[in-house]
């Protein structure tokens, strides 16, 4: 596979990694699931020009960062019926803790 080949494979999997684990941390929330894909869109439409390889690079690797921080400490909180002022959080496994 050619460099260009290989670095455009690059940009499309950090897309749709991007795009999965928003769908995933944003479940159940349309308002803000919409919000992070227009943003993720408009991110990825604003570098389409971009021909210097290493901007290329640093911008597939701010990619690749923003997922980590999506998938391990971003959580999502619902209000509590229950009690007034109190949210339960959904922790999944991959959620960073401290211990």
């Amino acid at each position: 596979m050619s460099n260009t080949a290989n670095l455009r494979q690059k940009v499309l999997v950090s897309y749709r990694k991007l795009l999965r684990i928003s769908r995933i941390r944003f479940a159940n929330d349309t308002a803000v699931l919409s919000a992070a894909r227009e943003r993720l869109r408009s991110e990825y439409e604003s570098k389409k020009e971009l021909a210097d390889v290493k901007k290329i690079e640093a911008a597939v690797f701010e990619a690749e960062e923003a997922e980590i921080v999506l998938r391990k400490l971003v959580v999502q909180g619902e209000a509590a019926d229950d009690k007034p002022n109190t949210f339960r959080l959904k922790l999944a496994e991959e959620h960073e803790r401290i211990r």
